[in-house]
């Protein structure tokens, strides 16, 4: 008995093909049929294949969108610990740098004084500096003055929420940049420059008090900081 399908003969009795499986009862094979069944089967693997192509596409979405919410929340609470570490830094250097700028101005003053005993304010204060500069308070400030640069090229692009934030920030650092000058290089009569530095720093804590009020905890660790290198400064003294 051969197969109308595929032609192979099989074993009388047989009901299907051995070779193909198609049915040898007479009258089954119908092309039609066939053709139909096999249009049937392309279309639902076709469908299946679709439904596959947008499970993955979905998918592929969900893993962007999480991969880049995560990307966003990592770099702005990155941005959130260097602007915090910033504003500790310039807080605390800013007070640092005003006790030198005070002992400067003080012992200014004293050479004035003394004047009547030929005394020299200017050498006075290049005494003091030279003094400053072996006991290391200068390569302190720079190094700190430094990283303080460092941490504010890192952080200016903020996002929309942080604009205000960064701009009260960079008026910080301007203010404590200015008394850092005076620190190093003392300008003007013993009058403008105590004018000077008294006039810089109500506009820093002007400023901070702005900041504290976008950003409540802004300040939390200072007194640790200032404790820290104040005793440092004690030693230098």
């Amino acid at each position: 008995m051969n197969c109308e399908k595929c032609g192979i003969e099989n074993l009388e009795g047989s009901k299907f093909c051995g070779n193909c499986g198609e049915s040898l009862l007479e009258g089954s094979f119908n092309p039609i049929v066939r053709d139909e069944n096999l249009t049937l089967k392309k279309k639902k693997l076709n469908k299946k294949m679709i439904m596959v192509s947008v499970a993955c596409f979905v998918l592929m979405v969900i893993g962007i969108t999480s991969y880049t919410s995560y990307t966003r929340v990592h770099a702005e609470k990155q941005y959130e610990d260097k602007f915090h570490t910033a504003t500790i830094e310039i807080a605390s250097e800013l007070q640092i740098v005003e006790v030198i700028c005070n002992t400067i101005s003080s012992s200014w003053s004293s050479a004035i004084s003394s004047t009547a005993y030929n005394a020299d304010f200017n050498r006075s204060i290049k005494n003091l500096q030279e003094k400053f500069t072996e006991r290391g308070m200068y390569d302190k400030i720079k190094t700190s003055k430094k990283n303080i640069d460092n941490l504010m090229t890192d952080l200016n692009k903020p996002s929309s929420a942080n604009q205000e934030a960064y701009k009260l920030l960079t008026e910080l650092y301007s203010s404590y940049g200015r008394i850092y000058e005076q620190s190093i290089s003392p300008t003007g009569s013993l009058l403008t420059y105590n004018q000077d530095i008294s006039n810089k720093k109500m506009e820093f804590t002007s400023t901070l008090d702005k900041l504290k009020v976008i950003k409540p905890d802004i300040l939390k660790g200072l007194e640790e900081t200032v404790e820290t290198k104040a005793q440092g400064l004690s030693n230098d003294l």
